[in-house]
């Protein structure tokens, strides 16, 4: 059902007005609607009857939206304006973010890395084992490797073969490192930490020795051994020429840099020979 209609009536002045399109150019857009809503009332003074719904109340005028009332255009571009460059700021926030994270996870996992390369070497040297008998009876260090790619090179025997059911080998292997060139890179100057293992060392024909990378991005390896008074660069145990060991080992692992860059400084590992030379 509709509401019923009341009918109220009201006084209206009505302004004469001769010439209501003629309206100045700077009056405002409300004072020219207005004195064109004058120019269209007759003259004179009339009652005018207006019909609206019973018991709801006449809205204001000022609560009407003019027909014209609108967005422009240069409104709306400034608008557009303003959200792209809000937009810009939030991606480029975003992106920096994005790209800090990305070098905090490479440098983590690169320490990371290095660590073990580190704790595997360190592991090695602090049991290494050198005796009178077949097993235990390499010591052997130099600044040139026998590939001749990358200098340093390291040779000894060790007690940190794991045990193995399916071999017949106690707990000593013959250990080295040396740099090798890197294949996963075109970098000439830059090589690969490598690790081999060889654990029949009582056979006559020794196996392949088993070949594991340690740290990528090596230039060199460096070696000093203290022989209770100076480092010498190198060292080989010999029973009848040299019989002694080392007070204790160093090994200084230079990184490779792009053309330009400061070197950085190299990854120094120092391990104290605690073991001598027993007899079988």
């Amino acid at each position: 059902m509709t509401a019923p209609l009341s009918i109220t009536a009201r006084r209206v002045s009505v302004v004469r007005v001769e010439h209501p399109t003629r309206v100045p150019f700077a009056a405002t857009r409300r004072e020219r609607q207005e004195a064109l809503d004058r120019g269209r009332l007759l003259t004179g003074t009339r009652r005018v009857l207006a019909l609206r719904p019973a018991g709801r109340r006449p809205r204001h005028p000022s609560r009407v939206l003019h027909p014209d009332s609108a967005f422009t255009l240069i409104e709306l571009i400034m608008a557009m304006a303003g959200s792209a460059l809000i937009l810009a700021a939030v991606f480029g926030v975003f992106g920096r973010a994005v790209h800090m994270r990305d070098d905090a996870t490479a440098r983590t996992r690169d320490a990371r890395v290095r660590s073990h390369a580190l704790a595997v070497m360190r592991n090695d040297l602090s049991n290494a084992r050198i005796t009178e008998g077949l097993l235990a009876t390499v010591l052997k260090g130099s600044q040139t490797s026998p590939g001749g790619e990358f200098p340093g090179y390291l040779k000894f025997t060790t007690t940190t073969a794991s045990d193995d059911q399916d071999l017949p080998t106690a707990d000593i292997q013959k250990v080295e490192y040396f740099v090798a060139t890197d294949p996963d890179t075109q970098d000439q100057r830059a090589g690969r930490l490598v690790r081999t293992v060889q654990r029949d060392l009582l056979t006559e024909v020794p196996g392949t020795p088993t070949r594991e990378p340690l740290l990528s991005g090596v230039q060199a390896m460096e070696l000093g051994f203290y022989d209770g008074t100076d480092w010498q660069e190198e060292w080989e145990y010999d029973a009848t020429n040299n019989p002694e060991v080392p007070k204790a080992v160093r090994v200084r692992i230079q990184l490779a840099t792009a053309p330009g860059e400061r070197a950085p400084a190299p990854i120094e590992l120092l391990v104290p020979w605690t073991t001598e030379v027993t007899k079988p």
